[in-house]
Protein backbone atom coordinates (compact mmCIF):
# COMPACT_ATOMS: atom_id res chain seq x y z
CA UNK A 1 0.00 0.00 0.00
CA UNK A 2 0.78 3.51 -1.05
CA UNK A 3 0.39 6.72 0.32
CA UNK A 4 1.52 9.86 -0.86
CA UNK A 5 -0.09 12.61 1.88
CA UNK A 6 1.85 15.74 0.25
CA UNK A 7 -0.70 15.59 -2.51
CA UNK A 8 -4.21 15.75 -1.01
CA UNK A 9 -7.04 15.34 -3.37
CA UNK A 10 -10.48 16.27 -2.59
CA UNK A 11 -13.56 14.20 -3.14
CA UNK A 12 -17.44 15.02 -2.82
CA UNK A 13 -18.67 13.74 -0.10
CA UNK A 14 -21.00 11.48 -1.35
CA UNK A 15 -18.38 9.51 -2.48
CA UNK A 16 -16.95 9.07 0.76
CA UNK A 17 -19.14 5.80 2.67
CA UNK A 18 -18.19 3.20 5.22
CA UNK A 19 -18.73 0.37 2.82
CA UNK A 20 -15.46 1.97 0.66
CA UNK A 21 -13.26 1.76 3.56
CA UNK A 22 -10.78 -0.41 2.96
CA UNK A 23 -8.42 0.98 6.02
CA UNK A 24 -8.13 3.49 9.01
CA UNK A 25 -5.39 4.98 11.18
CA UNK A 26 -4.79 2.92 14.88
CA UNK A 27 -4.73 5.81 17.30
CA UNK A 28 -1.21 5.46 18.19
CA UNK A 29 -0.49 5.77 13.91
CA UNK A 30 -2.80 9.18 13.92
CA UNK A 31 -0.59 10.48 16.78
CA UNK A 32 2.72 10.20 15.01
CA UNK A 33 0.91 11.89 11.75
CA UNK A 34 -0.43 14.84 13.49
CA UNK A 35 3.66 14.99 14.81
CA UNK A 36 4.58 14.60 11.61
CA UNK A 37 2.37 16.87 9.74
CA UNK A 38 3.04 19.89 12.61
CA UNK A 39 6.50 19.44 12.13
CA UNK A 40 6.61 19.90 7.94
CA UNK A 41 3.97 22.75 8.09
CA UNK A 42 4.68 24.78 10.99
CA UNK A 43 8.37 23.65 11.96
CA UNK A 44 7.10 22.52 15.79
CA UNK A 45 8.88 19.75 16.90
CA UNK A 46 7.16 18.29 19.51
CA UNK A 47 7.31 15.64 22.07
CA UNK A 48 5.06 12.45 21.35
CA UNK A 49 4.01 12.36 24.80
CA UNK A 50 2.58 16.18 24.34
CA UNK A 51 0.68 14.60 21.60
CA UNK A 52 -0.63 11.49 23.20
CA UNK A 53 -1.89 13.85 26.10
CA UNK A 54 -3.98 16.19 23.67
CA UNK A 55 -5.32 13.42 21.98
CA UNK A 56 -6.14 11.60 25.08
CA UNK A 57 -7.82 15.03 26.09
CA UNK A 58 -9.69 14.94 22.90
CA UNK A 59 -10.76 11.75 22.75
CA UNK A 60 -11.82 11.51 26.41
CA UNK A 61 -13.90 14.94 25.84
CA UNK A 62 -15.81 13.83 22.78
CA UNK A 63 -19.13 12.39 23.21
CA UNK A 64 -19.63 10.93 19.91
CA UNK A 65 -16.25 9.10 19.95
CA UNK A 66 -17.19 5.54 18.80
CA UNK A 67 -15.77 2.00 19.60
CA UNK A 68 -12.85 1.21 22.42
CA UNK A 69 -10.52 4.27 23.45
CA UNK A 70 -6.72 3.09 23.48
CA UNK A 71 -5.20 2.60 26.95
CA UNK A 72 -3.53 5.32 27.12
CA UNK A 73 -6.68 7.57 26.75
CA UNK A 74 -8.92 5.95 29.63
CA UNK A 75 -6.62 7.43 32.50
Amino acid sequence: MFADFRQPRRVPRAQLDVSRRVAALTHDTRVYFIRRKLYWEQRWLMDPRDLFGLEASRIRGDPKFLGEKPEWAVT
